[in-house]
């Protein structure tokens, strides 16, 4: 992050890493009686490494850099708990967008 940050990097790409959280919560809603085939399939497909820009790379740092992702409250993703999700959204911006409800 840094090194995009400073232009060393002309690009960087991740987020790999919380495709296992994404699943967390599927496997959640489904153990509360959310079906996820019912509004997504069984197949899903998602893009595990997004481009960082700089203003992504500098957000994700401050948020996240320390490995704070305890910090990320993976119930705004549920629709167990957001009955008002119709199709799951685990794009990176929603990381970026901080704690709040997406």
């Amino acid at each position: 992050m840094k090194a995009l940050r400073s232009g060393r990097l002309t690009a960087l790409s991740g987020r790999h890493f919380i495709v296992g959280a994404w699943a967390v919560v599927m496997l959640y809603d489904y153990h509360h009686g959310v079906d996820f085939a019912d509004s997504e399939g069984l197949e899903l497909s998602a893009s595990v490494f997004p481009l960082f820009s700089v203003r992504d790379a500098g957000t994700f740092e401050r948020r996240y850099g320390k490995g704070h992702f305890d910090a990320i409250d993976f119930r705004r993703f549920s629709k167990v708990h957001n009955p008002a999700i119709t199709r799951y959204d685990f794009g990176f911006r929603q990381l970026l967008k901080g704690r709040g409800t997406p």
